[in-house]
């Protein structure tokens, strides 16, 4: 009779605890463990590249956020980024496909930073502001790396044509 009274206390106290910590575990770490972000294609940094390339890749990760690619010329612009849009996820497969452009003419030879990261719905917005705007005025200044929901996935690249 004792023993089974201990073994119901043991057991109510692993319960408490299990209760106890996920209640002290941020919901932001996770949905990061929910999350799967990885780059298959350009599949190394160095790789040549015109002014477009496909950015291929696999996501994993919760209905309330969004996947965006991001591009900069690493020299001089080491804080800055060009937005290329969101991309959307193969549902079935979890892969996504993406053309991104590499600025202009005269940015042969230099290398740029491809930046694949997750957003949440205000900084998907902003991003979608920003891509309208481009769009209506032909005007694209850079900005900086908003706040992502997941550590970006980076690739580098090599600009070699326009």
């Amino acid at each position: 009779m004792i023993k089974r009274t201990k073994l119901r206390l043991q057991y109510f106290v692993i319960v408490v605890a299990i209760i106890v910590l996920s209640c002290l575990i941020p919901q932001s770490l996770l949905a990061q463990s929910r999350m799967q972000v990885d780059i298959i294609e350009p599949s190394s940094d160095g790789q040549e590249v015109g002014i477009r390339t496909n950015i291929k890749g696999t996501a994993i990760m919760p209905e309330d956020n969004f996947l965006w690619i991001l591009v900069h010329r690493i020299r001089d612009f080491e804080d800055l980024w060009w937005p290329q849009g969101e991309v959307t996820v193969n549902a079935k497969s979890s892969t996504w496909i993406k053309n991104v452009r590499f600025g202009e003419e005269r940015d042969i030879g230099y290398q740029f930073e491809i930046a694949v990261i997750t957003v949440a719905k205000t900084e998907h917005e902003l991003l979608n502001r920003f891509i309208f705007l481009v769009k209506q005025t032909g005007q694209s200044n850079p900005i900086k790396m908003p706040s992502t929901t997941s550590p970006p996935k980076y690739r580098i690249v090599k600009k070699v044509r326009h």
